[in-house]
This record gives C-alpha cells, sequence and structure tokens, in this order.
C-alpha cells in the first residue's frame, strides 16, 4: 500500500470515507460490523485495510495510522495473525459456509498482539443464504475486540438482517483527473500513460493500478472488445461457437463481460452526443464508427442484454447457453471489418 490523495490514509480516492472512519474512531463510536460497497477494484479492500492500521496503530495519532510499526506493517504486508481474509471455491467463486464458520472460531478468540482481531471477507455477496445466516450468531454477539469488514459490489443479494447490523459504506469511482494526478505522482506513470488507464479503468484506482504493473491486463481488454467487435460480423453458427469458447472460463468471462459493457455504454452515449469523452479512449475510431453504423435501438437493446447477463452470473445458469442468448441480441452488420489500430 502507496501513499495517496489522502494526506492520512494510504488511500487513493476517497477522502470522504477516510475522514468519517477518522471521525468515529475520535469520538469512540466504532461498530462492529462495516460492509464496503462498490464495483470491483474500486479500493474497497484498500480502505479496510487502511481504517484496520488506524485502528491498530502503536505510534500513530488522532486516527493517522504511522504505517511504520509493527502492527501496521504486519496490516500492510498481510501477515498479521490478528488479521482474517476469506477465501473463496467453486466454479462460482462463493464464500462457502465452512469459510463463514472458521471467521467466528477466528473472531472469538483473543487477540494475539493487536487492539482487535479483524475478519475481511471479500466478495460478500457471493455468500450463500445459509452462509450468511451462519454468520448472524456473529453479528449478534460479537466480542469487544472482534471487528467484521465486509466487502461487496452488489448489497441487492445480501440479507436484510446482515445489512441492518452494518455500518455502510458505498465506495464511488474516482474523477479520472484525480486518479492520473496519484498515477503520475506515486506510481511514476507518464502523463499519458495515467490519463489513459484513468479513463479506461472506469475510475478504478485498483484496475488502473494492477494494469500499470501487468501489462497483459491491457492485452486482455484489447481481446475481449475485440471479439465483441467482430461477432457483429458473424453469422449465428459462428457466434455459438464464439460463445462455446467463451463458455470455458467464466471467471475470465465475467471480466469480458465487464469490458463490453463498457464499449457498449460510450457507443450509446455517442450516438447521444458526438462530442462526449468515451470511456475507451484508445478505441475511439471504433465507436465513432459504430456509432453512425448503428442504430441507438440497437445499441440499447446490446447494453440491456450484457447488463442483464451480468448481474445474472453469480446465479447457476448455463453459461454457454447465456452467452449464446447475448451474441443473439447483438446487431449484425457483415460489412464491418476490424482494422489493427
Amino acid at each position: 500500500m502507496k501513499a495517496s490523495s489522502s494526506p492520512t490514509w494510504p488511500v487513493i480516492g476517497h477522502d470522504w470515507a477516510v475522514q468519517f472512519l477518522q471521525r468515529i474512531i475520535k469520538q469512540g463510536r466504532t461498530r462492529h460490523a462495516y460492509l464496503f460497497i462498490g464495483p470491483a477494484d474500486i479500493g474497497k479492500r484498500q480502505v479496510a485495510l487502511a481504517f484496520a492500521m488506524a485502528l491498530n496503530c502503536k505510534e500513530g495519532d488522532a486516527a493517522v495510522p504511522c504505517q511504520k510499526c509493527r502492527n501496521c506493517q504486519l496490516i500492510i504486508q498481510q501477515r498479521s495473525p490478528d488479521l482474517f481474509f476469506s477465501k473463496t471455491s467453486g466454479s462460482n467463486n462463493t464464500l462457502p459456509i465452512e469459510e463463514i464458520r472458521r471467521v467466528g472460531a477466528f473472531l472469538a478468540l483473543q487477540p494475539y498482539e493487536m487492539r482487535y482481531r479483524i475478519a475481511i471477507l471479500n466478495d460478500f455477496e457471493r455468500t450463500s443464504a445459509l452462509a450468511q445466516d451462519a454468520l448472524l450468531k456473529t453479528l449478534e454477539e460479537p466480542p469487544p475486540y472482534a471487528l467484521l469488514f465486509l466487502l461487496a459490489t452488489d448489497e441487492s443479494r445480501i440479507s436484510p438482517t446482515i445489512l441492518s447490523r452494518c455500518q455502510k459504506l458505498r465506495l464511488r469511482t474516482i474523477a479520472p483527473a484525480v486518479l492520473a494526478e496519484e498515477l503520475t505522482a506515486q506510481y511514476r506513470a507518464t502523463s499519458d500513460q495515467a490519463h489513459l488507464l484513468a479513463h479506461i479503468s472506469g475510475g478504478r484506482p485498483g484496475w488502473a493500478i494492477r494494469a500499470m504493473q501487468d501489462e497483459t491486463l491491457m492485452e486482455t481488454r484489447k481481446n475481449a472488445i475485440s471479439i465483441l467487435i467482430s461477432s457483429m460480423s458473424q453469422n449465428i453458427a459462428q457466434r455459438f461457437r464464439c460463445a462455446e469458447r467463451l463458455a470455458k472460463d467464466k471467471k475470465s468471462f465475467e471480466e469480458t463481460l465487464s469490458w463490453w459493457q463498457s464499449f457498449w455504454r460510450d457507443l450509446l452515449l455517442l450516438s447521444v452526443d458526438p462530442a462526449h469523452p468515451s470511456t475507451n479512449r484508445d478505441q475511439q475510431k471504433h465507436l465513432e464508427n459504430l456509432a453512425r453504423e448503428l442504430k441507438r435501438k440497437e445499441i440499447v437493446r446490446a447494453l440491456q442484454a450484457t447488463r442483464k447477463l451480468s448481474e445474472r452470473l453469480a446465479l447457476n445458469l448455463n453459461l454457454r447457453l447465456a452467452i449464446e442468448v447475448l451474441l443473439l441480441a447483438y446487431p449484425r452488420l457483415p460489412r464491418y471489418h476490424m482494422t489493427t489500430e
């Protein structure tokens, strides 16, 4: 974790959330459970870890972690015996009930060397109803030293009973200009690289930082968009074969679907306002061409179908059939061919 736009916590953006959490620490009003909600790679885990540092720092003052003491370093390195990170399993990357029971057992023990024992459960919306019920006992009768941080992208899949027992913080995307400035200042990105990643990421610092560290992420994204554009010149048989290939790796397809949704959104905005700035700046030529070629109702239909499948991916569905239905909802432009940019 690196320093950031926040002068006090190692967090990029989300100043309002940092200030809110600092205030409750200073006022001694820390609750036992927090729910951090926001898109993937928005910084939920970063804020949760910084909060854990502020609560357990040995040297910091006024809810400002020093980031140097043993507790801070153990949290930064994610090696503290008083810190628990959940692990998903299965093809749907769900949080099994056995993992939730381990959380309860972990939080029941006294802290080993920190002030609090903290369990961080990622992708909590993927937890089954049975597993969420198992967590209620921990939420209803928490030891005074136990804290639970739930990270989720969709609160609608979380039990209302659990929601009522959590302090909710909804993290928003970061303005591209702010994110670009941080990428340049803290991660030594060039100005062009920082602005491109800030826009492509949709204001999600986690993805932008990972893309700087791993060039394959940009290639994967470019390939996903290439598949989408190519599908519009394909017949039904070709689209079915494409669906068969995409269905082989559900986790990879989830990411592909997110890029498709971003691309269709750009197309819709361009069809309304040709001067609207695109998120996918490096695909501007294709976006402008397709915005002229396609009818707005075709773009809307494709975007709605993409969003619908994105919302249903967590369900136990026939993925190949679902992708086939999606591709059939996409418009067909037999004469449109993708060119190398």
